[in-house]
């Protein structure tokens, strides 16, 4: 096994304007911060999909603000659906959105207590997140054009 150093950070508590972002982390050494914010998925609890493309506005914003090119948006899911992110990105491993030069990565996290095996589970309900209600919802925020790349 390799000997691992660990890699010391903090957590900035952060107000930007009506909005607290999860996470920005301040590295000790350097400019470099981390942006994430986190959002639970469950339609049952008021945690729809509209919720979930609310964070991605709020995490684009937050690298805007920030002038940082990547952002991370974990979404824990808590239900029994199956959230689908059909972005341009959504092919590699990790799904990602990019708009003006400003990139927004996906984690979902199925936190769901399933009682049969996948094997065993019918198919589940899909809910489905488009590229284009993300970069609506960040269009509505505020003044951006919608160029992506």
């Amino acid at each position: 096994m390799g000997d691992f150093q660990a890699v010391p950070f903090g957590i900035d508590d952060v107000l930007n304007g009506s909005q607290a972002c999860s996470m920005v982390s301040s590295q000790p050494e350097g400019p470099e911060r981390l942006i994430a914010d986190v959002k639970i998925f469950n339609p049952q609890k008021d945690k729809s999909a509209q919720y979930v493309i609310q964070g991605f506005r709020q995490v684009y914003q937050y690298v805007a603000d920030y002038n940082r090119a990547t952002g991370y948006l974990l979404i824990f899911n808590t239900s029994n659906k199956r959230l689908r992110l059909s972005v341009i990105g959504s092919a590699n491993p990790v799904p990602r959105v990019t708009l003006k030069h400003k990139t927004i990565f996906f984690l979902v996290i199925d936190l769901y207590p399933h009682e049969t095996p996948a094997s065993k589970r019918p198919q589940q309900e899909v809910v489905e997140i488009t590229e284009a209600e993300s970069l609506s919802a960040v269009a509505r925020g505020g003044d951006v054009n919608l160029t992506s790349g």
